[in-house]
């Protein structure tokens, strides 16, 4: 074997090494023209139908193609042309043992990469300045916080500081019992694990998939040794972002039963779940001049840069980080302008009536 077969046998090697490392997230059910899946290492990979796509790559559709996944829960995500989709954190799939000690603190043996969450503050009811301690935070991240409860995300804006293993903020968590999570996002997208923590009742935190927890041995035994509790559980967690394009998709189990864990960003809004079929397109130059839209958009403002959302069966909410949100139901359409101003469309925008995504479930 030359030497130059052995560096290419080696490099091929080493790339799927990384992927393998990667929770697989979903399959290639359909695939017409050229598609290719990007790693976050740099690596870019042709597709085909029957390939396999992994948590942390970002997909992209040539012109004129379109690609659908079948994600492991069950959801399916047509991709349109000239889009690109990254999956940024996603897991699903059979509960596997953790231990937690009983104290509610979080021990773990192996150290996990990226940004990491290791305690907060103690949260009460109104406005206060939380504390998020950890690793890994980067200069201009932010806290984020889902109010599980309500099933919304809110980005809490510039923090009063940021160090490399501590943030601080002063925030409002509202007056009512509720289960809330927060997550550090530096600049990159990269986020931390989301920690659980309760406003009025106990929540303990559910450490991350990688993350086995071990209690140490007791140094005097004066009494019965204290040991953790084992629990069989899983966080399954469908988190995307759309850079590029548009997609439609029909949600899986993790946005039927875990939807606190389901969210899509774009540069202007994030959208969680209600229901099961909608579609996301992020406006470029003809969807700005398309005149449904033309005519909603006020004043000099404009929609291109934007993001379309509309619902085919179900529900979805906005949240646009400056304070808007907004649900949008069945038959409905809004675009999120990029300052932020979400503004409700009186039917279906000409463009997509034109060149319609298809559904899914068609497509397989």
């Amino acid at each position: 074997m030359s030497a130059g077969t052995l560096v290419v046998a080696g490099l091929l090697f080493g790339f799927t090494a990384a992927i393998g490392a990667a929770p697989t997230a979903g399959e290639i059910t359909l695939l017409t023209g050229k598609g290719t899946a990007a790693g976050a290492d740099g690596g870019v990979r042709n597709l085909a139908k029957g390939d396999m796509v992994f948590s942390g790559e970002s997909l992209n559709t040539g012109p004129n193609s379109y690609l659908n996944v079948k994600f492991t829960d069950g959801a399916l995500v047509l991709l349109r042309p000239n889009t690109r989709f990254e999956i940024e954190q996603y897991a699903y799939g059979a509960a596997s043992p953790v231990a937690v000690a009983q104290s509610g603190a979080r021990a773990v043996s192996s150290a996990p990469k990226g940004p990491q969450i290791s305690k907060i503050s103690s949260p009460t009811f109104g406005k206060q300045t939380f504390v998020v301690e950890g690793s890994g935070f980067a200069p201009g991240a932010v806290l984020v916080f889902m109010d599980v409860t309500k099933g919304k995300e809110y980005v809490a804006g510039t923090p009063q500081s940021v160090a490399a293993n501590r943030i601080a903020k002063i925030t409002n968590l509202g007056g009512g019992k509720s289960h809330w999570q927060v997550k550090v996002r530096n600049p990159d997208g990269e986020e931390t694990w989301p920690y659980d923590f309760g406003v009025g009742i106990e929540v303990t935190p559910i450490p991350p998939p990688e993350e086995i927890a071990a209690a140490p041995a007791p140094s005097v035994t004066t009494g019965p040794a204290s040991t953790p509790a084992v629990t069989s559980t899983t966080r399954q967690t469908a988190a995307f972002r759309l850079l590029k394009g548009g997609f439609r998709t029909v949600t899986g189990l993790i946005g039927k039963t875990d939807r606190a864990q389901y969210r899509v960003s774009t540069q202007t809004a994030t959208i969680g779940i209600r229901g099961t079929d909608y579609e996301v397109i992020l406006c470029d130059a003809a969807c700005s001049q398309d005149p449904v839209i033309q005519a909603q958009v006020p004043g000099s403002g404009t929609s291109k840069g934007g993001t379309v959302v509309g619902v085919i069966k179900g529900g979805v909410f906005l949240n646009t980080g400056s304070g808007g949100d907004t649900d949008v139901g069945a038959g409905q359409y809004v675009v999120t302008l990029p300052d932020g101003t979400i503004v409700r469309l009186p039917f279906e925008p000409r463009f997509l009536k034109i060149d319609p995504i298809p559904n899914p479930e068609s497509c397989q």
